[in-house]
């Protein structure tokens, strides 16, 4: 199985398909984005290629969907006795994250400082390190503060790929993207 990097521009057109799974494909793809001028990426959470588009000297906007749903997940893992002991400083974080202040808020600094159990703990942690990736759009105005797009995009191509019966090649996927890409954004 190849992944495949879909880089949409904000107006939802398709403008690179590179098939990657290696961290060289990856540096290789963004740095093919940085030749064609981009400055920013707006992406999941995903850690593979963080230190890349830092290295490449690109801003990278996090999304907030998944840090949403990310919060979820943790608070998900909870057992009902730890949510009621804890239901003061999730909601704190629920707010905070939805109001999204540019700095990263007191609380979640404070929270470090208390004996939290482990899921609540480490979506604390993972606030304040995904925090600066979450407020980029507060210094670059008109940038989305998710990902949707790119998904919406992707999931056109996707849909798609499910009714064809395989691909002969990674070259024929990668065809296949960018023709439907380009077909789906005319």
């Amino acid at each position: 199985m190849q992944g495949i990097l879909l880089a949409v521009d904000l107006g939802g057109r398709m403008v690179l398909v590179e098939a990657v799974g290696t961290p060289q494909e990856y540096e290789k793809a963004f740095c093919t984005l940085r030749a064609l001028g981009v400055e920013v990426v707006v992406s999941d959470d995903d850690y593979a290629f963080h230190s890349l588009v830092e290295g490449l000297g690109l801003d990278q906007q996090g999304c907030l969907w998944h840090a949403h749903r990310a919060l979820g997940r943790a608070i998900g893992k909870l057992t009902r006795q730890e949510r009621e002991r804890w239901c003061h400083l999730i909601l704190l974080l629920r707010e905070k994250l939805k109001a999204l202040p540019s700095h990263p808020p007191e609380v979640l600094f404070q929270a470090q400082a208390l004996p939290l159990p482990p899921p609540l703990r480490w979506a604390v942690v993972y606030l304040l390190g995904l925090w600066q990736r979450l407020t980029l759009y507060h210094r670059h105005p008109g940038l989305p503060k998710t990902n949707n797009l790119t998904e919406q995009c992707i999931c056109r191509s996707t849909l798609r790929a499910r009714t064809v019966r395989g691909f002969k090649s990674l070259d024929g996927a990668l065809n296949f993207f960018a023709i439907t890409q380009a077909l789906m954004t005319a």
